[in-house]
């Protein structure tokens, strides 16, 4: 960068769905020193009809119907950093892990206006009786996402997937099926990505036909991955 270059605020638009005119909205004042962010690092968590993101000290939303951010604090007994947000059940939760990535502290939020979070579980990966049992000397930062209110995946280490109970009970490892005659020991590893899916606003034929064809099935869980 040339010297005496100007750096300009990085701009944001929202583009309505049947739209081509994409508008600009405000990043907010405050949060005018924190970068901007990849959405494939720090992607929101859609609640309330906002977008959530766990940026700096506290909660950065931003309200779909009213285009404007706000700020939101998170417990206050955490520091800023180690922290994710997702969705729990339909609630907002809040995930910190240790410094040591051996413990994973959960909340969540009991009252959104009020902004009252309350702790639930803590999820100690040394006492973890996992099969085969965990490389704790792996230092990788466990990303998190709910199956249910009852049941999360955590992603250990580059090529380890975890299927637990809230309260940190091992229930299996993760694999893919479709790699099974592989003699690759990381073939039939599932990796977790920082996007979840959500059915689309817009219905079309073809999707409501799968759905009748479907109506008695169970969907599974993988569609988090």
């Amino acid at each position: 960068m040339a010297r005496g270059a100007t750096v300009k605020p990085p701009a944001y638009f929202v583009l309505p769905v049947g739209s081509d005119q994409p508008r600009c909205v405000q990043w907010p004042i405050d949060l005018r020193n924190f970068p901007a962010t990849w959405s494939s690092d720090c992607p929101p968590v859609h609640h309330r009809g906002g977008l959530h993101w766990a940026l700096g000290l506290g909660i950065t939303v931003f309200d779909t119907v009213t285009e404007t951010f706000r700020q939101m604090s998170h417990p206050a007994q955490l520091p800023g950093d180690m922290v994710l947000l997702f969705d729990l059940g339909g609630d907002l939760a809040l995930r910190r892990t240790s410094a040591e990535y051996v413990t994973l502290d959960l909340w969540v939020l009991q009252d959104y206006d009020a902004e009252t979070w309350a702790f639930r579980y803590r999820i100690d990966l040394r006492v973890m009786e996992a099969s085969p049992p965990l490389n704790l000397s792996v230092k990788h930062d466990p990303m998190m996402a709910a199956i249910n209110g009852r049941e999360l995946l955590i992603q250990h280490g580059p090529y380890r997937l975890l299927h637990c109970g809230i309260d940190g009970v091992f229930l299996g490892n993760v694999e893919s099926n479709d790699h099974e005659n592989s003699l690759s020991q990381f073939a039939k590893r599932l990796t977790l990505t920082r996007h979840r899916l959500q059915e689309s606003m817009i219905s079309l034929p073809l999707f409501e036909k799968r759905q009748e064809d479907a109506v008695n099935e169970e969907p599974p869980f993988t569609i988090l991955l």
